[in-house]
């Protein structure tokens, strides 16, 4: 009996580890880098660009950096498009390279949306109007050797057609409530439209506000650069931190692996027990 019971414990375990494993998720991550590119160029190998779906090509103006138009296929205009270039330079000076890198982009109408400098490193978010972005990466190209560039792009073009129609829809509707309110009589029905009305002037802000922000983002490109002074290493990722990720990872893979796996076994475990009971009872009523 004990052996059966061992055996059965066994046999459970394994079908939950299995169910657990078909669905486990991709608990090793990429290493979140300071961004993920679609396309990427580098200094010393220039390959190919990835060429960019029809769906893709810019219409608010060229959005994409001249040095990349002759890689990648032009198709149907009219898409909204938001280009993020990632530089990474080496220079000798990295506070005075950055200041200068916020020198270029104020004078090309942008601005620096964040930074974070050190005296062996830096990192600077800046944006700048599109129109203006090859005399930027040019500039900012001076600085010190570049080693690596990067092309990152996300179409708009749908989202801000949705917001555009849903806005119309909100537009609409408080134009209905205006005449409804023009012809209410009673108190209740004024408290009551009014309460609607400022629902949906509410909702027509926030679109408003969410198409002005994707507007943003394909009127100014982004432009994140990196610096390294001359002679720096990169840092390494010593050897207790990458334990602790990787442990942590495991016991998160662990604990999905039970979850899942039980959740697989809650309903044959339930029919299991229930015949186990039926046969037990009747062999019981058994003369």
């Amino acid at each position: 009996m004990l052996k059966k019971s061992i055996l059965l414990i066994v046999v459970l375990f394994a079908i939950l580890a299995l169910a657990g494993y078909l669905y486990y998720p991709n608990i090793e991550e990429a290493p979140r880098s300071y961004l993920t590119p679609k396309t990427t160029v580098t200094a010393t190998t220039m390959p190919m660009m990835q060429q960019l779906d029809k769906s893709e090509v810019p219409s608010r103006g060229s959005s994409i950096p001249s040095q990349y138009k002759d890689e990648i296929v032009i198709g149907t205009p009219g898409r909204d498009i938001s280009v993020t270039v990632h530089l990474v330079l080496t220079v000798k000076d990295v506070k005075a390279a950055a200041a200068r890198a916020s020198s270029i982009a104020t004078s090309l109408g942008g601005y620096v949306q964040s930074s974070s400098i050190s005296n062996d490193r830096g990192y600077i978010t800046l944006k700048v109007p599109r129109e203006r972005l090859d005399e930027a990466l040019s500039s900012l190209k001076s600085l010190g050797k570049l080693e690596r560039e990067e092309l990152s792009t996300i179409d708009l073009t749908n989202s801000i057609i949705d917001i555009d129609a849903r806005l119309r829809n909100a537009e609409a509707e408080e134009e209905r409530l205006l005449n409804l309110l023009n012809k209410a009589v009673t108190i209740n029905d004024i408290l009551e439209i009014e309460s609607r009305l400022s629902a949906v002037r509410e909702k027509i802000e926030r679109l408003e506000a969410m198409k002005k922000e994707m507007e943003r983002r394909v009127d100014y490109s982004t432009i994140q650069l990196e610096l390294n002074r001359e002679g720096v290493k990169p840092q390494q990722e010593d050897i207790i931190s990458r334990i602790e990720r990787d442990a942590y990872r495991a016991l998160m893979g662990s604990i999905y692996i039970i979850v899942v796996g039980g959740a697989f076994l809650f309903i044959p475990a339930v029919m299991a027990i229930a015949v186990y009971l039926l046969v037990r009872s009747r062999r019981k009523s058994e003369p």
